[in-house]
């Protein structure tokens, strides 16, 4: 009998839920066995005093690590690129990303660059990724994007003007700390269109022609949650 459709469920990130767990993040790199990290994240997030308590960890925990801050809003060729060759200045062996989906994107692609080389356009498309790349511990400070779990990393082309996408196992973040607060002090206006995000994310993954059962219960599940805590998280 041939199949006429088959339904695959698979998250190849690890995810760990829980107030405070974003300061667990020495645990999965040490299951790595990881040495040097690139902490990835954006001079905003990094002004708001999120990316203190993660430098004092690694630092507890005896890594050497190394601080870039120059991710920006929807990334670029050339910003990832900045960031690969930081990590290989640096001999980093793991990454940990700290943001929106811009930090976390730009660290996924600059993680799989140090393991497959070349630049992220060699990489567009589905399953053009070869090897894994580099670990990345991911710690979102927005709900919405689901960069953290995901293999997809977006990265905009400004001479195409348009967006481009890697989709692949080999180029996800290995581990994502999904730790409600360092979603604390997100200002409002950010907690209600991540909100947003989070609504239409899941709304669309329910309607959509491949939705099946075990997605349509976790979809299902956001949308109540996005009903029940949107507003009071936004005030």
């Amino acid at each position: 009998m041939t199949p006429t459709r088959v339904d695959v469920f698979r998250i190849p990130t690890r995810i760990s839920f829980g107030r405070g767990v974003a300061l667990t993040l020495a645990t999965p790199l040490q299951q790595v066995s990881a040495k040097r990290v690139l902490l990835v994240t954006d001079k905003g997030v990094r002004g708001a005093g999120l990316v203190a308590p993660i430098e004092q960890r690694l630092r507890d925990a005896g890594f050497a690590f190394e601080v870039y801050d120059e991710v920006v809003p929807d990334p670029g060729v050339g910003e990832v690129q900045r960031c690969y060759e930081r990590a290989r200045e640096f001999g980093a062996d793991a990454f940990v990303a700290v943001g929106g989906g811009s930090p976390i994107d730009t660290a996924k692609m600059a993680a799989t660059l140090l393991t497959n080389g070349g630049t992220v356009l060699d990489y567009i498309g589905i399953d053009k990724v070869p090897k894994a790349a580099a670990p990345v511990v991911a710690i979102p400070t927005t709900a919405g994007t689901g960069a953290e779990i995901t293999i997809n990393s977006v990265i905009a082309d400004p001479a195409q003007h348009k967006k481009l996408v890697i989709i692949s196992p080999n180029a996800t973040a290995l581990f994502a700390l999904e730790d409600p607060e360092m979603t604390r002090t997100c200002p409002p206006f950010v907690t209600a269109i991540t909100g947003m995000d989070t609504l239409v994310h899941a709304i669309e993954s329910f309607v959509c022609k491949n939705a099946y059962p075990m997605t349509q219960a976790l979809c299902l599940d956001a949308i109540r949650g996005v009903g029940r805590s949107l507003v009071a998280a936004v005030k």
